[in-house]
């Protein structure tokens, strides 16, 4: 149901991600046996504060976001790129911009439907399901740590002792299933009239690690001790953007070259592809190297302790419980299958004429 791209633009995201989940919603107001609905949102739907609490902030400006998009159907493109960025302010993206609008006509118009907002963070490759170190995408965090896996060397723009909310995608998914619970558990409990929509900010403060040691941890799931140890040295955050503009610009000239030499005998380079594709990513979540957050996390902590033994078996939800260097063995060698999975699935395309 949602776009996940942070440069979409902001009347397409909010058609995605706002206009998409108000449709279903309203349909759902004919399920008689409905028992839950988790929408899922992202923590950083509110990163415009410092501190978010497990509940939805209604301060969409502009008299909010019918007004908006009354806005924007009249204006031509380039007013609405304008137009765009009074209407984010503090906020980084469209994304986040989009939905925390969604959270807010949640609250608005559907409070009487068996609904919460499940709020997860950076969401990274899985601890045990349904493999180690599984993933199937190079967005966020992830596609910022090929370069540790295939050796070359990327300096990012960000503060090195930021600490990021992370957590893998099988534990984020036993935790939405366990939010499910949760909020039917709520509808039976509380009287129609003190209705409120839950919201689970599901963030743990043991898995918070600082951008200084993410990429050293990355690497020390590479096989060869080598490269274990050159990791943290090939791929780090700088506080200064004058060397991870530098280092980008020489990559840029070296991924120009190869692709010149390559074509010289007959064959397609990807090389300045790649480079783009690894800045363009980088750019578009400095503004997560760049700050910090605290939260509140008591509807996820009261959640696990109502868990029965048996689901609590059943439902790894607790990330704070985690074993991190046991996790980052496993992390190297996702990313590594991923590549080789991309790499054949684009030798099996038939080629065009």
């Amino acid at each position: 149901m949602a776009s996940i791209r942070f440069d979409e633009v902001l009347d397409d995201a909010i058609a995605i991600n706002v206009t998409s989940a108000q449709r279903l919603y309203a349909l759902s107001n004919a399920m008689t046996q409905l028992r839950a609905i988790v929408h899922v949102s992202t923590f950083y739907s509110n990163c415009d504060r410092t501190h978010i609490e497990e509940r939805i902030y209604d301060d969409i400006p502009f008299g909010g976001l019918d007004h908006i998009t009354q806005m924007l159907e009249k204006l031509d493109t380039r007013e609405k790129e304008r137009m765009t960025k009074l209407v984010l302010g503090e906020m980084p993206n469209s994304y986040v911009f989009s939905k925390k609008c969604a959270e807010v006509v949640i609250g608005r118009d559907f409070r009487h439907l068996p609904i919460g907002i499940f709020r997860p963070p950076i969401v990274i490759s899985s601890y045990r399901e349904p493999e180690p170190g599984w993933i199937d995408c190079f967005h966020g965090a992830t596609g910022l740590c090929v370069p540790v896996v295939v050796g070359k060397p990327m300096w990012y723009y960000g503060i090195p002792e930021v600490k990021l909310f992370m957590t893998p995608v099988d534990y984020t998914v036993a935790g939405m299933i366990a939010a499910a619970c949760d909020i039917c558990r709520r509808q039976d409990s509380i009287l129609p009239m003190e209705k409120s929509v839950p919201v689970y900010n599901y963030t743990f403060e043991k898995n918070a690690f600082t951008l200084g040691n993410f990429f050293k941890l990355v690497g020390s799931g590479l096989p060869n001790p080598v490269d274990r140890w050159l990791a943290g040295i090939k791929v780090r955050t700088s506080p200064w953007k004058i060397f991870p503009k530098i280092l980008l610009w020489l990559m840029m000239l070296q991924a120009l070259i190869a692709d010149k030499v390559l074509a010289w005998f007959g064959k397609r380079g990807s090389n300045v592809r790649i480079v783009s594709a690894i800045s363009s990513l980088a750019n578009a979540v400095e503004f997560f190297r760049c700050h910090m957050w605290t939260m509140d996390n008591g509807n996820v902590k009261r959640m696990i302790s109502l868990l029965s033994s048996d689901d609590a078996k059943r439902l790894d939800i607790d990330v704070d419980r985690i074993d991190w260097r046991d996790y980052y063995k496993s992390y190297a060698k996702g990313i590594t299958m991923e590549l080789m999975r991309k790499t054949r699935s684009k030798q099996q395309r038939p080629q065009s004429m």
